[in-house]
């Protein structure tokens, strides 16, 4: 896997947060790959969307009949909706956003900060119009 490629900001953060953290994750045995388009039977129906970018295997999951988007660490809620941080790959993680913000969603939950529960594809699109990828 090649490094990540952060903004500058994001640097002297990354480097004081991953202190002590190994430089690799031990192996993890009896997963399942999921794949974008697949579907599984519960929630009505859970959708996988490939969304490279925050590393080349995040997914989200849209329980397309209840409206509901879970986006992993691509978009992030900190009282705003924001680009997620410590990507592998910006310009792939900004296409996911666009991607995530075509969704037609009234709930969102991310994988860093509170949920928005109502209209949350409104945030998400504005935020998504502002990115340079």
């Amino acid at each position: 896997m090649p490094p990540p490629v952060f903004e500058d900001w994001e640097i002297p953060i990354h480097q004081q947060v991953s202190v002590g953290l190994p430089d690799a994750a031990s192996p993890v045995h009896g997963l399942q790959e999921l794949h974008d388009g697949e579907v599984f039977d519960f929630g009505g129906g859970a959708e996988v969307l490939a969304i490279p970018g925050h590393t080349d295997g995040s997914i989200a999951i849209h329980l397309r009949n209840h409206g509901v988007l879970f986006t992993g660490d691509t978009i992030a809620n900190v009282g705003s909706v924001v680009l997620g941080t410590f990507n592998q790959d910006r310009v792939q993680t900004v296409a996911s956003f666009k991607r995530l913000a075509t969704l037609d969603v009234d709930t969102a939950c991310f994988g860093h900060g509170e949920p928005i529960i109502g209209d949350a594809r409104t945030p998400i699109r504005e935020t998504a119009a502002t990115l340079i990828g």
